[in-house]
């Protein structure tokens, strides 16, 4: 415990990580709600085929996650508070939408086969309403990790390896259609709210410069 206490005294950025108490708070506090939901609905999900394989990079976004924001706050320091302001920052939007604009979808398919894929499937929908859906966390925080590596010098030596981070990400990007977790407007709004808060992250106003002398940055 004091080698852990003695790590977070001298890297105080990883307390920007404490987000993830509210977040889960907030989002298991609106999945818990009932009452009316706006139905999200588009002519182009009804052309996407289900298909069950696509559960794979679907729950890599787990990973994609993890890896990002351990190894930027390891290695990255800079990139760390940027992935940090941009996809905490566009979670939030996400659950604000989701409290003042309930919204869910009626796109999950009667039956899913019956294998392995099928099985992780039926259990991501027992753990996950349909609701809540609008923006796409999955593709915002996605899309967050993309753009940050875009611009970031920790790929410089290594352009395949950042194509393919971007491969990886669009693949998770589809895969929340293909397994009917998501509409066409969910990943569509995901991809704008990522794009348009990176700007103000990218321009790193002297308020953020402060913050990284506040948290320890160089």
């Amino acid at each position: 415990m004091d080698k852990i206490k003695n790590w977070i005294r001298e890297n105080p950025r990883c307390l920007i990580l404490t987000y993830g108490i509210f977040y889960l708070a907030g989002f298991f506090a609106l999945e818990a709600r009932t009452g009316d939901f706006f139905l999200i609905d588009c002519p182009l999900d009804d052309k996407i085929p289900f298909m069950e394989i696509f559960v794979i990079p679907y729950v890599s976004w787990f990973l994609l996650i993890g890896i990002a924001l351990i190894g930027t706050m390891i290695a990255r320091k800079n990139d760390f508070l940027e992935l940090c302001l941009l996809m905490f920052g566009g979670t939030t939007f996400c659950l604000a939408v989701y409290w003042f604009f309930p919204n869910g979808l009626n796109l999950r398919p009667e039956a899913v086969p019956d294998n392995p894929c099928g099985w992780l499937v039926s259990f991501l929908y027992t753990m996950d309403t349909a609701t809540n859906v609008c923006p796409s966390i999955h593709v915002s925080s996605s899309v967050a990790v993309g753009l940050i590596a875009g611009k970031s010098r920790w790929f410089s030596g290594w352009p395949a390896a950042r194509w393919l981070l971007y491969i990886w990400i669009i693949l998770i990007c589809l895969s929340t259609m293909m397994i009917k977790q998501h509409s066409v407007v969910d990943v569509a709004s995901g991809v704008l709210l990522s794009l348009v808060l990176f700007p103000a992250v990218s321009l790193r106003p002297a308020l953020y410069r402060r913050a990284n002398q506040t948290i320890g940055y160089k």
